[in-house]
């Protein structure tokens, strides 16, 4: 009986020394880091489940709004979108007619079909985070709350590819959340667009997720993997995606977009707006 009970406070004193050590070890993150490391722990969790694309993407666009694009802009600009079954759809930025007939319009979903195809055909598919090439899938497309100064909420949906991110980070980092995270990420990325003058655009922050986490807990989380990979926050990598998209729509001297790049030809500006309920892109001449 006695060595029962020697065993047993034994036992406890390891449990409570083990304990000891695991307080100690999550305030010694928590005060020199700033992590919270039972919260960064739930929110790989929430990571790490399936994510339903379907129901991410109600909205998302295919390869037959890419069709509808080619009526639309080709009408206005004769042979610019050009389709084969070896190489699918391709935008002919260096082979213009001399004209820019009518005032293009896109809908959301005809949006994200040509700024797919922009992104992986003049970016490589690819989007710059933390001075590395990131593989990015555009998904969906939405905008709305257009003012009458045709500034509109901006959303897209992407799938990044994390390898790039992961590859080169310290051992301590990848231990702590590395081998946790997911291949893929999600990302539901709002920014408010603000025209300027002719091509000119600015983004700001407003919303960003990840897969099934909250606004609260990805701004929480990001600013964690900051720490750790020095990837940015949420709303450098908000801006960054929204920047990336909107530079294929609108363009500029130094970025191959749909509207800049028929400049020369009749083009004059961009912007949002709603007709009939209907809310659209539209290159202006």
């Amino acid at each position: 009986m006695k060595v029962l009970k020697r065993l047993l406070i034994a036992l406890l004193i390891m449990v409570l020394l083990a304990g000891a050590l695991v307080a100690g070890a999550y305030f010694y993150v928590k005060n020199t880091y700033g992590i919270d490391v039972f919260k960064t722990i739930g929110q790989l969790k929430t990571l790490g489940r399936e994510v339903d694309e379907a129901e991410l993407c109600p909205n998302a666009f295919s390869e037959s709004d890419m069709a509808s694009v080619d009526d639309e802009i080709n009408a206005s600009v004769d042979g610019f979108i050009s389709y084969t079954e070896e190489n699918g759809y391709k935008v002919n930025f260096d082979d213009l007619p001399s004209e820019m007939k009518t005032v293009i319009k896109l809908t959301d979903k005809q949006v994200g079909a040509v700024a797919d195809t922009v992104v992986r055909q003049e970016m490589n598919g690819e989007v710059e985070i933390a001075d590395k090439k990131v593989p990015v899938k555009l998904l969906q497309v939405a905008f709305g709350d257009i003012d009458e100064s045709g500034n509109a909420d901006f959303n897209v949906v992407v799938r990044l590819d994390l390898k790039p991110l992961t590859a080169d980070v310290d051992e301590g980092a990848k231990r702590f959340v590395g081998k946790y995270l997911p291949e893929f990420l999600y990302v539901s990325s709002t920014v408010r667009v603000t025209r300027g003058a002719g091509f000119e655009f600015a983004v700001a922050h407003k919303t960003l997720t990840l897969n099934n986490l909250s606004a609260k807990d990805t701004e929480e989380f990001l600013g964690t993997l900051d720490k750790l990979m020095g990837i940015g926050t949420a709303q450098t990598l908000n801006e960054t995606i929204g920047n990336t998209v909107l530079s294929s729509l609108i363009g500029s001297e130094t970025q191959n977009g749909l509207a800049y790049s028929l400049k020369n030809i009749g083009a004059t500006g961009y912007t949002f707006a709603t007709e009939n309920g209907v809310n659209y892109f539209e290159v202006l001449r």
